[in-house]
């Protein structure tokens, strides 16, 4: 487990792996390597309510990575020009996310935040919807084998999911 204070500051200079990783404080993975961060090994439940940043695109893979079958939920505010990517588990963004791009494959996405950038649901992935909540897009790709899993309830004017760029469908 990463634990980041208040005030607190990390500078990744390669790949690392971590079981969690929660706190208030600075995860830079500008330089985190080819692998970026991997989270979520434990497949426990765990909340960073800090800041990723990283504003130089990684030359491939992905900046952040969430696997495991627990939930990673964001509570920050966030920048980054890195992929993020949910290869297991669910990542519930509650914050808020300006990244290019998240990819959902065989995990799955969830929140009342809102995400800058193009989210792409893959085969096997998930884009969860609550009534009553709004997780707000920069633009929803959603691939022909994934999964859109809403619950519904009171009749409502709240949107699931208010994206506001392109959404395409694919399949």
């Amino acid at each position: 487990r990463l634990t980041l204070d208040a005030g607190a500051r990390i500078d990744f200079q390669q790949s690392e792996t971590f079981g969690e990783l929660t706190g208030t404080g600075l995860a830079d993975i500008t330089y985190a390597g080819p692998n970026g961060i991997t989270v979520g090994t434990t497949g426990s439940d765990f909340t960073f309510a800090g800041k990723l940043s990283g504003m130089a695109p990684l030359p491939s893979g992905y900046g952040l990575q969430k696997v495991g079958a627990g939930t990673f939920t964001l509570t920050g505010a966030s920048d980054t020009d890195h992929t993020i990517r949910v290869g297991g588990g669910r990542l519930r963004v509650d914050g808020s996310i300006d990244s290019r791009r998240i990819e959902i494959a065989g995990g799955a996405l969830a929140g009342t935040g809102r995400i800058a950038g193009i989210v792409t649901v893959e085969n096997g992935g998930r884009l969860e919807g609550r009534a009553g909540q709004t997780l707000t897009l920069g633009g929803l790709s959603l691939s022909s084998g994934s999964v859109l899993d809403v619950a519904l309830g009171t009749p409502s004017a709240t949107a699931l999911f208010d994206v506001s760029g392109n959404v395409t469908l694919d399949g």
